[in-house]
């Protein structure tokens, strides 16, 4: 990949954002499905979480990299979607 992207960033490289994106993005998800499933208390709470921490990371993803394209669209209706569908179970 090239380096230009994070240049507006205070990240030298995608290693950090890589890791978090890792983490927020890839293995909460993972874990929610596995609470909603199980059909633990507060599920509804975690979808909305989940929803908002996917919403945040594309803010400050347009933001730091100055860049917004038609995948933050996408992501951002799926993002209102889970903080919207699961709103009144929280």
């Amino acid at each position: 990949m090239p380096q230009s992207p994070p240049q507006h960033s205070p990240f030298h490289s995608y290693l950090i954002p890589g890791i978090v994106l890792l983490l927020a993005n890839g293995l909460l998800p993972v874990w929610i499905l596995w609470v909603l499933f199980k059909q633990k208390p507060n599920s509804g709470f975690w979808t909305t979480f989940q929803g908002s921490v996917l919403l945040g990371w594309l803010i400050v993803q347009c933001l730091m990299l100055r860049l917004f394209t038609w995948p933050h669209y996408l992501y951002g209706a799926n993002a209102l979607v889970l903080i919207v569908s699961t709103f009144e179970a929280v």
